[in-house]
């Protein structure tokens, strides 16, 4: 996509920041080209290798940099844009997707660690790419009862909302959206941090956001093919300000 080049010495560097004040912080990052290591299978013992990066291990203390100095200077609401999934998925005790932070776990656990350590607060991920609708608490282990609790949802340190796309289908195949949206469902109840899941809807999410709190707002229309105007709500949630939870 065409952006401006943050970067005039490194054309291949894209990811930057932009400061909304003392409300937000928005660090758009690249979790595709510049630091990344080699996509692994998801089952190769070497996805848990201690060394592996997502961001490269520059961009990864430039996002350390900048989320310590919003802290620092008060500002409320750190965003993180991104392309792929921060929130773990499993089917079956098994995580099933390398093209997301599922597949370099390291990377991932470094990076809530210094959220966690240095307790910075109102963290929110915000995901594109997989052509679907996602909400999920982030917390280190999910499936931990003594780091998040799924009935109470406590004990997450961040979240993640995760719009769909405006028109590619979430599986190119006709006929098989309903069977998506049935997979969808199966996967809350294994994994208790994800709030939400829409693999069939196709449209945008909004953002409201104002010191005390983040409203987030799936846009969802019935086709793709011509102009309409019967878009609708397909959900909403809001993030209390101190509050690492989606509600």
């Amino acid at each position: 996509m065409p952006i401006r080049e943050p970067n005039d010495n490194n054309r291949e560097r894209s990811y930057r920041r932009f400061q909304f004040g003392s409300l937000l912080d928005l660090n758009m990052l690249d979790t595709r080209l510049i630091g990344r290591d080699q996509q692994v299978e998801i089952k190769d013992p070497a996805r848990l290798d201690e060394s592996r990066t997502l961001l490269g291990y520059e961009q990864e203390q430039w996002l350390y940099d900048n989320l310590f100095e919003a802290k620092q200077n008060g500002v409320q609401w750190k965003l993180l844009g991104q392309q792929v999934q921060m929130m773990q998925i499993q089917m079956l005790g098994k995580p099933i997707n390398g093209d997301a932070w599922d597949g370099y776990p390291a990377a991932r656990h470094r990076l809530l660690d210094f959220i966690e350590q240095n307790q910075i607060d109102n963290v929110v991920f915000l995901t594109g790419d997989v052509h679907s609708s996602w909400a999920a608490n982030i917390c280190k282990n999910p499936y931990d009862w003594h780091e998040y609790n799924r009935f109470t949802h406590e004990g997450a340190i961040a979240v993640e909302i995760v719009t769909s796309s405006v028109t590619s289908p979430s599986i190119p195949v006709p006929g098989l959206q309903q069977l998506v949206g049935d997979v969808g469902k199966i996967l809350i109840p294994e994994n208790p941090h994800i709030r939400y899941v829409d693999l069939a809807n196709r449209g945008f999410v909004t953002l409201d956001i104002t010191q005390d709190e983040l409203n987030a707002s799936w846009h969802h229309v019935p086709f793709v093919g011509f102009k309409n105007d019967q878009s609708h709500i397909g959900k909403r949630f809001t993030v209390k300000a101190g509050k690492a939870k989606l509600v």
